[in-house]
């Protein structure tokens, strides 16, 4: 489903989710700002489920560019991407491909375990809805972060379905058209105290408040998600792939 998701799931427990919130402020948006939450268990692991109406679109809050290089410089070409796996009335929608991609900068490895499926050099995996593509080359800046990745397609892999010769490959990217993505500023929200209860102890000059967590917000500037979403209307859930929910 849209939601295969490595690590993140929305059982809420009695030890209190690691809830994430966001406010999107992108291009073009018709509502000044768009709020919503996305709650990450913290035992769970598995697929993020669907509700009612809701959407799930592409987004990637920390990216990596990716650059196709056997891919025409002026071709763009529109894919069909499922709105809801779980809700074929929801319909499809198209979304935009072209030479230089975003993806999620957790979902490259150069130096990957054994498990670790998504992209890595010279390792194929697909790209949802599009083709499958292959690392060929890494670029680093001068302090050897990984800044920019050189891929190949394969032409007879278009929608993301397998290539004739029959071979397979074990990971599925979302990603992000460059030319066509919008910015967003994104809030992540996790817990916000470094204690189950921080109330809950045996000490009467424990001060609760040296319990906050430091880290309860994360403001990501220059996010950037489908243009879709500049069509985005009120109290339309919208679910990135394998990040969160949104609405």
């Amino acid at each position: 489903g849209c939601a295969n998701s490595t690590g993140a799931g929305s059982v809420l427990s009695a030890s209190g989710p690691s809830s994430s919130a966001v406010t999107l402020r992108a291009q073009n948006l018709p509502l000044p700002q768009t709020i919503g939450l996305f709650f990450r268990g913290s035992t769970s692991v598995g697929p993020l489920p669907f509700g009612d109406g809701l959407r799930c679109v592409g987004g990637d809050v920390e990216r990596i560019k990716v650059v196709i290089t056997n891919y025409a410089e002026d071709q763009v070409e529109m894919m069909d991407a499922i709105n809801n796996p779980e809700d074929p009335d929801a319909g499809i929608r198209q979304v935009p491909f072209s030479r230089e991609l975003y993806i999620e900068r957790s979902d490259f490895l150069e130096d990957p375990p054994k498990k670790f499926f998504r992209l890595s050099p010279d390792r194929e995996v697909r790209l949802r809805y599009a083709y499958w593509i292959r690392c060929t080359d890494v670029i680093k800046d001068e302090h050897g972060k990984v800044q920019e990745l050189h891929c190949t397609y394969d032409p007879q892999t278009r929608g993301g379905n397998a290539p004739p010769d029959g071979r397979k490959v074990k990971g599925t990217l979302h990603w992000v058209s460059i030319p066509h993505a919008i910015d967003a500023e994104v809030r992540l929200y996790d817990h916000l105290f470094t204690l189950e209860d921080p109330t809950n102890s045996s000490d009467p000059t424990d001060n609760w408040l040296e319990s906050l967590n430091p880290d309860s917000l994360k403001i990501v500037q220059g996010a950037k998600l489908e243009p879709v979403l500049t069509q985005a209307q009120p109290d339309v859930s919208y679910q990135f792939e394998r990040i969160g929910y949104f609405c």
